[in-house]
């Protein structure tokens, strides 16, 4: 089981919970510190993390945005605490759904019937708390919705890259012009976009290495200290190619600290 408060965001302030003595000793420290917050119990199950930003219009439908999850099916919990890459990739919606996410569409219904969220807005699936099962591509499991454009990235590159639309124009737009869709802007050129994130480690930077010289990598590749990693590459292909073999290959050398 986990435990989770029914305010914030991104899994802050869940537990795990092993068994039924967890269970009972985390309610009996909760009503000793005399905790008024309100927490939801739910079965711990594991899977890839994703995330699916979309516009929900005035006329009461919506539109698709983009798809986003983790190369490799790394959970933000190993980037966050174990020190494995975390690869952020994203899809048209087109793309996940006739490809990775097979009844994303159909899912995504289901949870705005159930919910009713106001139109218009941006709204999405939180990717540190929904999961599609390992086992079954076409089961979806939903933990948390956010009523607002994805956080992460500020400038929201990766959402314009991949599908020509920025999430913060299309929360503007959705508001003030009734016949509202997203489109592609004209000059918009679509790129195969990652974020790349070493995440925070407390430890002692044993040498500032740089990144390999001439690796058989054939996208853009740009990165420096402090700052994430992006790759921009032609083809899903290469960007499989290109992943592969930085996952597999660097990381910064680090001294990690048992904090």
């Amino acid at each position: 089981m986990f435990a989770k408060p029914n305010r914030m965001a991104g899994g802050q302030g869940t537990t795990k919970l092993q068994n039924r003595k967890a269970l009972e000793r985390w309610i009996d420290k909760h009503l000793k510190a005399e905790d008024s917050s309100t927490y939801v119990v739910q079965e711990y199950l594991t899977g890839r993390e994703f995330s699916f930003s979309f516009v929900l219009l005035q006329d009461g439908t919506w539109k698709p945005l983009r798809v986003k999850y983790n190369f490799k099916g790394v959970s933000n919990y190993a980037g966050g605490f174990q020190g494995r890459p975390m690869l952020n990739m994203c899809r048209t919606f087109e793309n996940a759904k006739n490809g990775e996410f097979p009844g994303l569409e159909e899912f995504t219904d289901k949870v705005l019937k159930a919910f009713k969220p106001l139109h218009p807005h941006v709204m999405f699936y939180h990717q540190l708390v929904n999961f599609q099962s390992f086992d079954n591509p076409r089961l979806y499991y939903l933990n948390e919705l956010g009523y607002r454009p994805p956080g992460g990235d500020p400038s929201d590159i990766p959402t314009y890259y991949i599908c020509g639309s920025n999430s913060f124009t299309a929360l503007l737009l959705c508001h003030m012009d009734s016949n509202y869709i997203p489109t592609p802007n004209p000059s918009w050129q679509q790129k195969i976009y990652t974020n790349i994130y070493f995440s925070f480690v407390k430890g002692r930077l044993i040498s500032q290495n740089p990144f390999p010289q001439k690796p058989p990598i054939e996208g853009d590749l740009k990165g420096e200290w402090y700052v994430k990693m992006v790759l921009v590459s032609a083809s899903e292909e290469e960007q499989d190619r290109d992943l592969t073999w930085i996952f597999e290959n660097w990381k910064p050398d680090m001294e990690v600290f048992d904090c």
